[in-house]
């Protein structure tokens, strides 16, 4: 690549061939000099303008990443991989999402640790030892807002490594899930209540596919007590309504299941016999 001088003295002979002027009244150094000065002005002014307007978009550009992960629902954040494990970054929705300032985080290495419900962090910690295996972990737990109540939070985490594969950094997200966990648990509770209510009832609630082998699809835990029989003898037996009733209303059963496939009920009424079955099927 040629230097400002190089360049100045090709273009001085250049121009001194274009001009005819003799050898003698013609200053070569000078305006060689002249040149390379011209030169090195413009390409001072060129890198200057450059740069300032790579500064411009590198600000442009955090400003827009500032934005995107202020309106972020999840705070991302990242800690040393090594040493202290010092934290290094937290967005600055930490705020809206949790109510701590990012200070709060960078400047105290035990931040995260002091906040885990203390029912969740001996599991938490359990799981977070395996993570430099494999390099990507996510765990589920409830962690404290600076109001002093607990959320949930997802938290998914990769490994970062150097050049050498050595462990750099870790990054991470918290994603309140509290809504989620709700909805779970409310789930489960219905599920219980419905569950308690079926084994209270004087009747056994099933069902069983329409087509096929009409094999059974569910029956209320209340069939022990209604039926001497198990839950799971029921499930075994593929056409358990056929083996259990009387030989009087066999015929009627076995009618009952094409019918029913076009009406809303089974049309008559079946009796079934009492069977002694062991628990254990």
């Amino acid at each position: 690549m040629m230097t400002a001088r190089e360049y100045a003295k090709n273009a001085t002979a250049v121009l001194h061939h274009i001009l005819h002027i003799p050898t003698d009244e013609f200053d070569n150094d000078g305006t060689a000099a002249v040149i390379e000065q011209a030169i090195r002005d413009a390409t001072r002014d060129r890198d200057s303008w450059v740069g300032e307007q790579l500064k411009e978009a590198q600000a442009a550009a955090q400003q827009r990443l500032a934005r995107l992960l202020s309106s972020s629902p999840a705070v991302i954040y990242s800690f040393k991989a090594t040493g202290d494990y010092a934290p290094t970054f937290v967005s600055e929705n930490i705020r809206t999402v949790f109510g701590y300032g990012p200070g709060e985080y960078l400047e105290h290495p035990s931040f995260w640790r002091d906040r885990v419900h203390p029912d969740d962090l001996t599991r938490v910690e359990e799981a977070i030892s395996q993570f430099f295996q494999n390099g990507i972990h996510t765990v589920e737990y409830r962690f404290r807002r600076n109001d002093g109540s607990y959320c949930w939070v997802n938290d998914e985490q990769q490994l970062i490594r150097d050049k050498e594969g050595q462990p750099l950094e870790i990054v991470g997200s918290w994603s309140d899930i509290t809504a989620r966990k709700t909805a779970e648990e409310a789930q489960v509770g219905a599920q219980q209540r419905l569950a308690r209510l079926l084994s209270s009832s004087p009747a056994v609630i099933y069902s069983y596919k329409a087509t096929g082998d009409f094999a059974p699809t569910f029956v209320s835990k209340n069939i022990r007590t209604c039926w001497v029989t198990s839950r799971r003898n029921t499930w075994r037996t593929r056409i358990f309504g056929g083996a259990a009733c009387t030989p009087m209303s066999l015929p009627r059963w076995r009618a009952s299941l094409y019918t029913c496939s076009s009406k809303a009920t089974i049309p008559s009424s079946i009796d079934f016999s009492r069977r002694m079955v062991p628990t254990a099927g």
